[in-house]
């Protein structure tokens, strides 16, 4: 390989294994210590260990394919166009579900908020332990302040 393709005759070779195969396509992971979970498009989240790449749960059906998974130290939680999925993580159970009055097209999970962005500028705020819900329309100039 020539210096102008980026690289020499001495560079690493890479390989992967497959070590776990999809039912669905994953539209977006997440990982803690233990397991990775797949937000997946055949409505359901999927759970692997990441010890020894078994399947070890499957969550869903959610009434819609999921946007986004993710995780803390008690739940899972799963953002879908109008609602937002909560699993135990210990047991894998359902614990609930919220319904979003807007179609989400993002979250986040950050301190003890999950914050789901949806269509029309709209902000949703779910409080993790109290589920507490708040919400919000942005316009330009409230982001413009916010970064400014």
């Amino acid at each position: 390989m020539s210096k102008a393709a980026g690289g020499n005759a001495s560079s690493p070779r890479f390989q992967h294994n497959i070590e776990a195969q999809l039912d669905g396509d994953a539209v977006y992971l997440s990982v803690d210590d233990k397991y990775v979970y797949a937000a997946c498009d055949d409505l359901k989240v999927r759970v692997w260990s990441r010890e020894d790449w078994h399947l070890v749960a499957e969550l869903g059906d959610t009434s819609s394919p999921p946007l986004a998974v993710h995780v803390d130290d008690n739940q899972i939680y799963a953002t879908c166009e109008k609602r937002v999925y909560v699993w135990n993580k210990n047991t894998w159970g359902m614990i609930g579900w919220f319904e979003l009055s807007y179609s989400a097209v993002t979250s986040t999970l950050r301190g003890d908020s999950l914050y789901v962005g949806a269509k029309e500028g709209r902000l949703v705020s779910i409080k993790k332990e109290s589920h507490d819900t708040s919400s919000w329309q942005l316009f330009k100039s409230d982001i413009t302040s916010l970064w400014g």
